[in-house]
C-alpha cells in the first residue's frame, strides 16, 4: 500500500499539499486530464469516458490556468524534430580534447528531450536561469512549431477558438505572462524527469514572474517538495530612479529550490564520515543539542589592510590553572596577531561552553573556539542560535 502511495507522489506531485496530504479534488482532475490526453493522442472519442468519469470539484479548490496551458502540456510529449550533431572543429582544439563537459546549443526544449534519453532520473542537481520577462526585451516567445488551428485543436483536445487564440499567442512574439508560462511549463516538466529521486532543482527569477513560477513549480514538482525561496542581494544600486530614501529597496532576486521527492530525498544531512572529514569529531556535555564540534584558533594574523592590529582585541585571559596570559604570538612578535572576538563576546562564549583553552606544544596557552554542528552565537545579540531543522549550522550541507 505504501508503494502505491509513493507512486502517486511520483506521478501526481501536484495533488499533494505542503504537508504531504493528498488533495482528492486535484487527483480527480489530474486523472480526468490524463484520460483526455490519452484519448486525444489516440484520436478517439472521449464522450463515453467523460460520461463515466463525472467528478465534482470542490469549490475551495484552485489551480493555475492561462491561455496556452493545453498547448504547453502538448509540447512536453511531442517527439523531437532535431538531431544533435558533433562540432568536430571545436572538439579538435587542444584545450577541448579531453573535456568531460557537454555543451549543446539550440532550442532548450529540444535539448532537454534529447538529454532525457541518456539522463532520465540520473541528474542530482539542476540550475536554471530562465528569462525574467522584465518587459525590456529579455523574453519573446517565438515558437517555430507548425500547427494549424484544426490540428492543434485535435491534438490538444480543445475547442477550435481556443486553438486559434493560442497560435496567435505563440506566433506573434508575445511576452505576456501566458506566453512566459507556456514557455516554462514543458521545460520544467522535462527537467523534473531528469532528476534523481534525491535530486534538487534551483531556478533564478525576479519579482516579475516569481509568483507565477512558484505556482507553476507547485504544480509540476508538488507543493510539499518546495524547499526554499532563497532571496539574495543582486545589485549594488537600485535600478531606475529608485532611491533607498524614498521607496522600498528592491535590489533582490529569488532562487526557488524544489526537491524531486519528499520521501525519497536524503534530506541533505551529513554522514559521520563527512563530518569527520571536515573536522567535526569532538563531543562534549552539549552533544545532544549542539552535535559534534571542531576547534579553531580564536586569533588571526594581522596585516596592513584587512586585519589591522587593534589593542582592544589583544586582551588578557585567565587560564585553567589560574594564571593570566596574553596572546603568545604577540610575545614572540609584538602586534602580529589579534583575537577575532571582542572581550565581551569571548566572555559570553566562555560562560556558555564555546571556548576551550589549551597549551601549545611549546608550552603557551592558546584560546580555541568551538564550532558546533547545530548552533552558533549571534554576535550582535549575544545569544545562542540553534538550527531547528537539524541540519549542520556551518556550511556543512554536502552531496547536493
Amino acid at each position: 500500500m505504501l508503494d502505491r502511495f509513493h507512486a502517486l507522489k511520483e506521478h501526481f506531485p501536484q495533488c499533494f499539499d505542503k504537508n504531504g496530504d493528498l488533495m482528492p479534488h486535484k487527483l480527480q482532475k489530474a486523472i480526468l486530464d490524463l484520460a483526455q490526453e490519452i484519448n486525444a493522442q489516440a484520436n478517439t472519442a472521449t464522450q463515453d469516458l467523460e460520461n463515466e468519469a463525472t467528478f465534482s470539484l470542490s469549490k475551495e479548490s484552485y489551480s493555475l490556468n492561462w491561455l496556452g496551458k493545453s498547448y504547453a502540456k502538448l509540447l512536453r510529449h511531442l517527439p523531437t524534430h532535431t538531431l544533435i550533431a558533433q562540432d568536430s572543429a571545436h572538439n579538435a582544439q587542444p584545450q577541448n580534447a579531453n573535456s568531460k563537459n557537454v555543451l549543446i546549443k539550440g532550442d532548450n526544449l529540444e535539448v532537454l528531450k534529447h538529454l532525457k534519453n541518456a539522463y532520465y532520473r540520473k541528474v542530482k542537481m539542476i540550475y536554471i536561469d530562465p528569462p525574467y520577462n522584465t518587459g525590456n526585451g529579455d523574453f519573446i516567445y517565438n515558437d517555430e512549431r507548425s500547427f494549424t488551428p484544426q490540428s492543434l485543436a485535435q491534438m490538444a483536445n480543445i475547442e477550435l477558438e481556443e486553438a486559434s487564440s493560442i497560435l496567435n499567442l505563440t506566433l506573434k512574439n508575445s511576452s505576456t505572462h501566458s506566453a512566459w508560462l507556456s514557455f516554462m511549463y514543458p521545460r520544467l516538466y522535462i527537467a523534473r524527469q531528469l532528476l534523481r529521486d534525491d535530486g534538487v532543482i534551483f531556478i533564478s527569477i525576479d519579482d516579475n514572474e516569481q509568483a507565477n513560477l512558484k505556482l507553476l513549480c507547485d504544480e509540476i514538482f508538488g507543493e510539499e517538495n518546495f524547499v526554499a525561496n532563497i532571496i539574495w542581494h543582486s545589485k549594488n544600486k537600485p535600478s531606475g530612479n529608485t532611491t533607498e530614501n524614498k521607496t522600498i529597496d528592491t535590489r533582490t532576486e529569488h532562487i526557488l529550490c524544489y526537491q524531486k521527492s519528499y520521501f525519497l530525498a536524503n534530506k541533505y544531512e551529513n554522514t559521520k564520515d563527512e563530518l569527520k572529514e571536515k573536522g567535526y569529531i569532538l563531543k562534549d556535555e552539549f552533544f545532544k543539542t549542539r552535535g559534534y564540534y571542531k576547534l579553531t584558533p580564536l586569533m588571526h594574523s594581522c596585516s596592513a589592510s584587512s586585519f589591522k592590529y587593534i589593542e582592544s582585541l589583544d586582551y588578557e585571559v585567565k587560564a585553567p590553572d589560574g594564571t593570566i596570559f596574553k596572546n603568545h604570538q604577540n610575545i614572540k612578535k609584538p602586534k602580529s596577531y589579534r583575537y577575532t572576538w571582542s572581550k565581551k563576546l569571548f566572555d559570553f562564549g566562555n560562560a556558555n561552553g564555546f571556548i576551550e583553552i589549551q597549551k601549545t606544544s611549546d608550552g603557551f596557552w592558546c584560546i580555541y573556539r568551538k564550532m558546533y554542528e547545530f548552533c552558533a552565537i549571534d554576535n550582535k545579540k549575544l545569544e545562542i542560535v540553534y538550527r531547528k531543522s537539524g541540519n549542520a549550522y556551518n556550511n556543512l550541507i554536502t552531496g547536493i
